[in-house]
This record gives structure tokens, sequence and C-alpha cells, in this order.
């Protein structure tokens, strides 16, 4: 849910002893996936209605989280999208870890998952399709239209490690 990183503050203050896990994905696939889905409008979804719009709004909720993370006393573990699709097991292991969960072989059950979700969410039929990885770089067929933005996301393109092209 990544809304919730900007309830991050009351997190940490409410849950002092939480362990945050902060899903990182390339930013222009996060931005393109945003713009080219139909969420309900509300305060936050309507900035996703133009996408210069869109990659602003992800670059400041970004900056948010980053000053975040400097100020408030978060156990925080980064995970990036990519690692889950390529390497669901290495990563989850990890997250489990971190987390002080039991992994298990039911986690390996998306289908089960989907069903538990609102299909209006955009997150139910990807999940019931299990691990794919055409959602990797998907921003590659759509550079042209993206170009215009892709100066607001270059700060975090370059932050989260990801290649210019």
């Amino acid at each position: 849910m990544p809304f919730n990183s900007l309830r991050l503050p009351l997190i940490g203050k409410l849950f002092p002893e939480a362990k945050v896990l902060l899903s990182i994905r390339d930013p222009r696939d996060v931005v393109l996936s945003c713009f080219r889905n139909h969420f309900d409008i509300s305060s936050m979804t309507f900035e996703f209605l133009a996408l210069d719009d869109c990659a602003r709004f992800y670059a400041a909720v970004m900056e948010l989280v980053d000053l975040y993370r400097q100020k408030l006393p978060l156990t925080l573990l980064e995970c990036r999208y990519e690692d889950i699709v390529t390497d669901f097991d290495t990563t989850i292991a990890r997250i489990c870890a971190f987390s002080g969960i039991p992994q298990t072989d039911s986690m390996h059950e998306f289908a089960r998952a989907a069903e538990t979700i609102d299909r209006r969410n955009p997150s139910a039929a990807q999940l019931a399709r299990g691990l794919y990885t055409s959602g990797i770089g998907q921003w590659r067929r759509y550079r042209d239209q993206l170009e215009p933005v892709l100066p607001i996301l270059k700060n975090w393109i370059d932050r989260f490690g990801y290649p210019a092209h």
C-alpha cells in the first residue's frame, strides 16, 4: 500500500517497535502504472490523471519518505519489486527474517490471496496471475511518452540504482 508511506510518522509514533517494509520499484514503471490504471478518484489518485502530475506526486512522496527515514526512528527494510519477482524465495526469506514471520509454502499461493482483495483493485488480477516479469521495465515501450517527465524522476532513478536506459 504505497500511500501508507505518507503515514510513517503516525506509524512511528503509535507503533515505535514496528518493522516497516519499504517496497521500491523503478520510478518510471511506478509512474506509468499509476497513470495507466483507473483508480477511484480521491485527493491522491487525482494526481494520476496527468502524467506530469503523476511524476511530481511520486517525487514529492519519495522526498517525504526520504525525510521520514532521516528524522524518524524507524526499523526499515528496503525491498525491490524486481527482486521479489525474479528471486522470490531469497527475497521473501530476507523479508521474513527481518519481520520475524516464519517462511511458509503458503506464501507461494498468490491465487488464494487474490480472492481476499477487492476485485476493483488492480492488484487482484495481478495476484491471480502469480509471479511474472513482464511488469519489469514496461516504461521502455513508452520511453517517448515518458521523456518529458524523466527529469522529474531522475533523482529517484539514480538514488535507487536503476539504469538510465
